[in-house]
């Protein structure tokens, strides 16, 4: 039952059955779908597969969306066919799902910045919590946002030049301004993706378990599958489950340590920690299409805008384990703390604030590695044996304990890679991103490009 769209690669809403989705699974997770052929589901549990534009809302104010006829709305709009609201209407908000292309987020939204932001890709399961607990979906609260792609992005040259975006707005028919802070950028671009103008046709595909799938796994009337949902909701948690652990580490470093410190430069190195283990996001320089149709973006600010002599170049959140050898970003000028005081000591620059932070994870793993026996096949093994921290900012440090920007390029293959499809553009090396920021890297990654 295809419903409003008959063109498959335009965002639509199908009621399917597993025989008719089971090759698509297949490709993205065979495990999976090697248990559910042993389930051989037939059509008493629909599936309904879901497509939605770069920046659509799938959760927004604990209301579950989807897409129909290049619009966002609710699962209980009327123009949502009975059929389509029946199979997974039966959530407070999202219902359990599949991703099966490109990627989605969820995060917490405070308008200035995000909170334990999550990247989802091609495999992998959400609204697990509520199956193994009671009720079916996602009990997440009107604080969680979920969209497709990523709107975290933003582009490293600056963009905020209002005669050039004069001439964006007029070519593709956008009502946005133009964006103040690098948070802004996102959803400029998700209006440009989405004008009749924009030429890339991007989507993300999810596949959503009707209410019959759920009731049979809370009955336990299919347990192989329900452990396996079980098993990968349990390793996405492990790092938040052990964390007051580590948090028992640092609170001893720090004790140990005698000199004040900046409270919120403490509770930076604790996120970037997060994201040394794979545990939460950085950000990455964008390569593919996978978060978002960055080839048309680019494109646009180079023919309409006239963005002049810096390369495009666009970046992406990312987990460190995404890749062999791969390196991740956190800057200090764009927040995306999971906790924080705020309480600043002192007017600091970011020089000193990046020397605070370099001190704070010698403390950290000095401290971890007396009980290194604790911290084996944990995350947290991975942050004081395997991951190289590196300092960046544009002004020169005089102390010699901060790289500079211009090093970037010899140092991040990602970047190279995406500078070379530029010629005769160069590195914005004064980017309100890299002027203070840690590069988070793998030992491998570390010792091929020193």
């Amino acid at each position: 039952m295809k419903l409003l769209m008959d063109n498959l690669t335009q965002p639509s809403v199908e009621l399917i059955t597993w025989s008719q989705v089971r090759d698509a699974v297949a490709t993205v997770v065979p495990e999976l779908a090697g248990l559910i052929d042993t389930i051989s589901p037939n059509h008493d549990y629909p599936l309904v597969r879901a497509r939605y534009r770069y920046g659509d809302k799938i959760e927004c104010n604990g209301k579950f969306y989807i897409t129909l006829d290049n619009e966002s709305m609710p699962i209980g709009d009327e123009r949502v066919p009975l059929p389509i609201r029946k199979a997974i209407g039966y959530s407070s908000t999202v219902p359990l799902g599949l991703l099966l292309r490109r990627t989605i987020e969820s995060y917490v939204d405070l308008g200035d910045r995000t909170l334990l932001h999550h990247l989802l890709k091609p495999g992998e399961l959400f609204s697990l919590f509520d199956l193994f607990r009671s009720g079916a979906g996602c009990s997440s609260g009107r604080y969680w946002r979920m969209n497709s792609g990523s709107q975290a992005i933003f582009m490293l040259p600056k963009i905020s030049d209002m005669s050039f975006h004069k001439r964006l707005r007029r070519d593709y028919g956008l009502l946005s301004g133009v964006p103040e802070s690098l948070f802004e950028q996102g959803v400029l671009f998700a209006e440009l993706a989405n004008s009749p103008c924009f030429e890339d046709d991007w989507y993300s595909e999810v596949l959503y378990f009707s209410e019959p799938w759920v009731k049979a796994l809370q009955s336990n009337q299919w347990p192989a599958l329900a452990f396996y949902m079980l098993k990968f909701a349990w390793k996405r948690s492990q790092f938040w489950r052990e964390l007051p652990i580590y948090e028992s580490f640092i609170s001893k470093a720090l004790i140990r340590y005698h000199q004040k410190l900046n409270p919120y430069m403490v509770d930076t190195a604790k996120h970037v920690m997060a994201i040394s283990t794979g545990s939460s996001t950085g950000h990455q320089v964008a390569v593919d299409e996978n978060v978002a149709p960055i080839r048309g973006i680019q494109q646009a600010y180079i023919e309409s805008y006239s963005l002049k002599i810096y390369a495009p170049i666009i970046m992406q959140p990312a987990y460190l384990n995404d890749g062999p050898g791969s390196c991740v970003y956190y800057s200090l000028q764009y927040p995306m703390l999971t906790e924080t005081t705020q309480i600043m000591r002192k007017v600091a620059t970011k020089l000193e604030d990046l020397r605070e932070l370099r001190q704070l994870f010698n403390l950290f793993v000095a401290e971890i590695k007396n009980f290194n026996h604790m911290v084996n096949a944990t995350p947290l093994e991975r942050f004081i044996n395997q991951v190289a921290f590196e300092f960046y900012h544009s002004d020169r440090d005089r102390f010699g304990e901060i790289g500079s920007c211009t090093q970037l390029p010899e140092q991040d293959s990602l970047l190279a890679q995406e500078l070379a499809r530029f010629p005769g553009r160069k590195l914005s090396e004064r980017a309100q991103f890299l002027r203070g920021c840690v590069r988070i890297s793998s030992q491998e990654h570390y010792e091929q490009n020193c």
